[in-house]
């Protein structure tokens, strides 16, 4: 599997507390489930099997799961009246994980051209995933070291989208709720 069985353990834990932010929402909890059970399964027989292919059949599942979770906490932000620092947690969560979201994005597109992404200090035994969330939460910060550089349109195009998600986020939605914190 990418990342070995360390990745795999925090895959499953990230997975199950997002089933716990759901736990309210009736709703949201049974899509949730039904959504995390192929996950999990598809991630373990992935890393017990080292079948590349059965770990990548947990993708669309997680995908859309972290997508379900995300909504589910933005929803739950905006419809707060009274902003606590437990709101101000919640989206800071929500930024997080949004950095998690976007390696499920990149990940496919590396497998399918190994040339997406140029590396500049990556070993031939390298953990692809690892290498992937860095990008991902440089990406997000836009903070930029270099040393990993989307080369494929598609790429380009993810890591330009991820950075002005992340940019947004912190101008649009943390500004609001920390302004409606301060003003309490």
């Amino acid at each position: 599997m990418i990342g070995g069985w360390a990745t795999t353990a925090l895959n499953v834990t990230v997975i199950l507390g997002c089933l716990g932010i759901v736990a309210n929402d009736r709703r949201g909890l049974k899509i949730g489930l039904w959504l995390t059970v192929p996950a999990i399964l598809f991630i373990i027989a992935g890393e017990v099997t080292g079948d590349r292919r059965v770990n990548l059949a947990a993708y669309p599942f997680t995908l859309l799961l972290y997508l379900h979770i995300i909504r589910l906490m933005f929803k739950t932000i905006f419809r707060t009246k009274v902003v606590t620092l437990d709101t101000i947690g919640l989206a800071l969560c929500t930024y997080v994980l949004l950095g998690v979201l976007w390696v499920l994005f990149y990940i496919p597109v590396l497998l399918y051209d190994q040339n997406a992404f140029v590396f500049a200090n990556l070993p031939p035994d390298g953990d692809v995933m690892k290498e992937m969330t860095y990008f991902s939460y440089v990406t997000l910060t836009t903070l930029g070291y270099g040393d990993v550089a989307p080369v494929s349109p598609l790429a380009r195009g993810l890591a330009v989208t991820e950075a002005l998600t992340g940019v947004l986020f912190l101008a649009v939605l943390i500004s609001r709720l920390v302004g409606s914190f301060a003003r309490r």
